[in-house]
């Protein structure tokens, strides 16, 4: 599942469906399920599933983002941070499939990152070098 791709379309309802009807198999079954739990706001589930898909994929970014997303809801900084800097550490694979995806989940990514880390998103020095 793609979940950043313009050619696909992902409504509201995909991720308010209700979880307990997705039984998942695949990897982009659990993220799917991970992200509905998420919705409802039921972060325990969800970690369970987004930590399940990164067992499926040890190396997939958009899981290790999905769970930073999760334990960031749950002010869970420091756990969060760390899953956000493995979704980066995995980019340069992303980054080889689908670039324009890749460059805008980095800047999705280090901008939780500065979020979580200075408060705020502001992300002139990571990306253009300067604070002002």
């Amino acid at each position: 599942m793609n979940l950043f791709r313009k050619k696909q379309t992902v409504s509201v309802a995909t991720y308010k469906a209700d979880p307990t009807s997705i039984t998942p198999q695949t990897f982009e079954d659990y993220i799917k399920r991970g992200y509905a739990y998420h919705a409802r706001q039921e972060y325990a589930p969800a970690d369970e599933d987004f930590r399940k898909a990164i067992s499926m994929d040890s190396s997939s970014t958009e899981a290790y983002y999905a769970l930073g997303l999760n334990l960031k809801a749950q002010n869970r900084k420091e756990e969060a941070t760390k899953a956000f800097q493995q979704a980066l550490n995995f980019m340069n694979a992303l980054e080889e499939k689908d670039t324009v995806r890749a460059h805008m989940l980095t800047r999705l990514t280090k901008g939780h990152i500065n979020q979580l880390a200075k408060g705020d998103w502001d992300l002139r020095k990571e990306f253009w070098g300067s604070d002002k």
